[in-house]
């Protein structure tokens, strides 16, 4: 490429670009156009002095990029891994979601205007740093469970349930109870809906296991009490889901003692830290169960889908 062809394309990008093509540049290869050419926004920007010869079509044989572009799309194709809440909505499922949101304070506008959240029938919400005089209304959605920070002082607190409106003659909070010492809280709700109990699960994560373990075994057993066997619970326990966590066999014995299963996968992550603390169990082992991603939150949201018969 000469001088002239050089100082003109000094700018990444231009309104005009004159391209002069002097004899001995007349057969510029492919790249080197393409590379003059982009530096224009639009090409009605670009013209075009001296004789423009086609450059070489492109082909496996001459043309390195094109082979592996080939490649990719015959031999290297990427399985997108996530499902999407609104590409499973329907009449006949129910969707619950649990977001350890970090902060619905700052991110309400991001909340309002998330498809995935929006599209779901119950949306769990933690560590919403909320105080009583904020307004969280979502449209068609109404709260039917929330606490806020106690002091002036935003913190890791907060908790907040929404139920889309049409779903809630269906809804039945059972239980309900916040454990609170000093900076050490644990929160647990227990809602029925249409036949199904889904309970609501955050820890802190110096709180005691013991705490929580009786919070939740009051919550299972209040709704075995009313008749509902089938039971999904989800939530931040902050209890990393691996044998060298100290508290990961006594809640693996809990569940399985109240016929509560794993269901989401356990070789994923939950958080950008790769950990996995925030957990689903179900009495139901083929409950379908999610982990989603998150723009706002170094937690992912975790979601399942309930049959609504």
């Amino acid at each position: 490429m000469g001088n002239s062809v050089k100082k003109e394309t000094e700018n990444k990008y231009q309104s005009e670009l004159m391209f002069n093509l002097k004899k001995k540049q007349q057969n510029l290869s492919r790249k080197l156009l393409y590379t003059a050419f982009s530096r224009v926004e639009s090409l009605q920007g670009l013209h075009i002095s001296g004789i423009y010869k086609k450059p070489i079509r492109a082909t496996i044989e001459n043309d390195p990029s094109l082979r592996e572009m080939i490649r990719m799309r015959s031999e290297a194709q990427l399985q997108f891994s996530l499902t999407f809440p609104e590409e499973v909505k329907n009449d006949e499922n129910i969707i619950a979601l649990f977001h350890n949101v970090r902060s619905l304070n700052l991110h309400f506008p991001n909340v309002c205007s998330d498809r995935t959240l929006l599209a779901c029938d119950i949306i769990m919400l933690a560590e919403t740093w909320s105080q009583p005089a904020d307004r969280y209304e979502i449209d068609n959605f109404t709260i039917v469970y929330r606490t806020d920070c106690a002091s002036t002082k935003r913190k890791a607190f907060g908790t907040l349930i929404y139920v889309k409106s049409a779903l809630l003659p269906h809804i039945n909070i059972l239980f309900q109870n916040e454990s609170i010492s000093g900076t050490n809280h644990s929160t647990v709700v227990a809602l029925t809906v249409c036949s199904k109990t889904v309970i609501m699960v955050y820890k802190s994560p110096k709180c005691q296991w013991l705490v929580l373990q009786q919070q939740l075994q009051q919550a299972i057993n209040t709704s075995l009490q009313n008749n509902v066997h089938e039971i999904a619970i989800m939530g931040d326990f902050n209890i990393k889901y691996q044998v060298s966590d100290p508290n990961f066999k006594n809640l693996n014995e809990f569940m399985i003692q109240n016929n509560c299963l794993m269901i989401l996968d356990p070789t994923k992550v939950s958080t950008d830290h790769n950990s996995l603390i925030d957990l689903c169990f179900s009495t139901n082992p083929q409950t379908n169960s999610f982990i989603f991603e998150s723009a706002t939150s170094d937690h992912k949201p975790i979601w399942i889908e309930l049959s609504n018969p």
